[in-house]
């Protein structure tokens, strides 16, 4: 488990958070993240939960996310996303 919730960080979310591969849940809650979802988190094939909510994260969810096998919570809310749901 990493939690980072309620943490005040800045700026976009690393792409190298991808090769964690035995998170199984990854909270990035409660910031102040900015720009996109790295397509690379749908890499952590060994993750059940991953939450994103309250930043400020826009753009679209990558698909990747659909073909995790394990992920069974995922929270997006109160962020600028667009598009469908993988």
């Amino acid at each position: 488990v990493l939690d980072l919730s309620a943490n005040q960080l800045t700026g976009e979310i690393p792409a190298s958070l991808g090769e964690l591969a035995g998170v199984r849940e990854l909270n990035l809650s409660d910031n102040r993240l900015s720009g996109g979802i790295p397509w690379t988190l749908g890499e952590i094939t060994s993750m059940a939960v991953l939450d994103l909510s309250f930043n400020r994260i826009n753009g679209t969810i990558p698909g990747g996310l659909a073909r995790l096998p394990l992920l069974k919570d995922l929270w997006v809310v109160f962020n600028d996303l667009q598009g469908r749901i993988p």
